[in-house]
């Protein structure tokens, strides 16, 4: 008796559509690529993207939410509610480039900002008011305080601190 080699794979594509209709697997998503849109809508690290508004005086600086939802500016008042650290200095001719921000209590591990005054290594810190860290004030007012500075400095210093989310401190 001689065997029918040429009925094979016949037999192997039948038996396929066999077990791709019992299992209710259309055809079709054998071959088909799915892809995934994750560059949007979250960011595990904490960092995120950001087109400056102006052009940042240093790396490390403490930036706001610019003129819209896709930029930053600099801290320009002590009261400013901060969104994060820029760890990129963007020069004012490359505007249109993204920086990348280290969002306050998201980003991983301890970040690094620039003084703005005199600070002690257990010093709460705010913002100056021009993009660096001061000594969190005991002064009247509203402030929001971003963390622990981990080291001592004096103005102009790069320091790291144990970021937080922006907590409101009311001073009476």
């Amino acid at each position: 008796m001689k065997l029918n080699t040429h009925k094979i794979p016949l037999a192997l594509h039948q038996a396929a559509r066999f077990l791709n209709s019992a299992l209710r697997i259309p055809h079709s998503a054998l071959h088909r690529v799915c892809f995934a849109n994750i560059g949007e809508g979250q960011s595990s690290t904490g960092n995120k993207s950001y087109l400056p508004n102006t052009a940042i005086a240093n790396r490390f600086n403490l930036v706001i939410i610019g003129s819209s939802q896709y930029s930053i500016t600099p801290s320009s008042a002590n009261t400013d509610l901060p969104l994060g650290v820029c760890t990129d200095s963007p020069d004012s001719t490359l505007l249109d480039v993204p920086v990348n921000v280290a969002l306050l209590g998201c980003a991983n591990g301890t970040l690094k900002v620039v003084l703005g005054g005199t600070v002690n290594a257990g010093d709460m810190l705010q913002s100056n008011g021009d993009g660096t860290a001061i000594k969190l004030l005991t002064t009247t007012g509203t402030f929001y305080s971003i963390g622990r500075a981990l080291m001592a400095g004096v103005a102009g210093d790069t320091i790291e601190f144990a970021h937080s989310f922006p907590l409101k401190v009311v001073n009476p």
